[in-house]
């Protein structure tokens, strides 16, 4: 089902409710429900509250899979409140207005410029990388999210994590950031796991070789000990 474009129309069975509301009037029976079969239209409204969910689950897990790559360093990624539309005049005012807050310092050391990253998070249908071969590349979504992020930046280093069902969770990410700073060999790495976007000056990888090179840059700058975190064990008598 796509919400982009056209407005879907839905059936929800003989009760006509929907678990995630915001849907228009439609005729009723004398117990105050549709009638079985009836089909009912999303509101605008309904289709916000979806996607700010989706967008928010989508943080969550991009923040979860930080942790699990930077697991030994006190590095902890943790979503914006209002997710990127909420700004403290004592705090970083870029890192304020970004999906997710990247902390500027790490175990009392502050991190260089080039790891003060503002990351942008989409996970929406209306984009696919065949896309690419069919449209202006100042028209592909992705590349306007990152031009987006960029402008409210200012000054940190912007990246997009995105993705959509069935796709892998990807990063979109400066060039030119990679070569200089591809932590010792690390970029460009595994073929399969990036793909060069020459004409823009970007490239696509996988969020996790992303997360990846950074976490290796940042062992790299800061000299980082890393710490020895116990695997979790079997939990009995909970």
């Amino acid at each position: 089902m796509s919400f982009f474009g056209v407005t879907p129309l839905v059936c929800y069975g003989s009760t006509g409710h929907h678990p995630d509301g915001g849907l228009t009037d439609s005729p009723t029976d004398s117990t105050g429900h549709a009638p079985p079969g009836t089909v009912r239209k999303r509101t605008q409204s309904g289709i916000g509250r979806f996607s700010k969910r989706k967008g928010s689950s989508y943080e969550r897990h991009i923040v979860k899979l930080a942790a699990e790559v930077f697991k030994g360093i006190d590095w902890p990624w943790q979503r914006t409140p209002r997710s990127g539309g909420w700004v403290s005049k004592k705090a970083d005012f870029a890192n304020m207005r970004a999906d997710i807050i990247v902390p500027d310092t790490v175990d009392g050391k502050e991190i260089p410029p080039h790891l003060k990253l503002f990351i942008e998070c989409k996970k929406r249908e209306s984009w696919s990388l065949d896309q690419l071969f069919r449209m202006n590349e100042d028209q592909w979504g992705p590349y306007r999210w990152l031009v987006e992020a960029g402008s409210k930046a200012r000054g940190r280093v912007p990246v997009l994590f995105f993705s959509r069902n069935g796709y892998p969770d990807l990063a979109l990410i400066n060039r030119i950031w990679l070569e200089d700073h591809g932590a010792n060999g690390m970029w460009p790495g595994a073929a399969h796991q990036q793909i060069c976007l020459n004409w823009l000056g970007l490239v696509v990888l996988t969020a996790q070789r992303f997360l990846e090179v950074v976490r290796s840059e940042l062992i790299s700058a800061l000299d980082i000990q890393v710490k020895e975190v116990p695997s979790e064990g079997p939990q009995f008598g909970r």
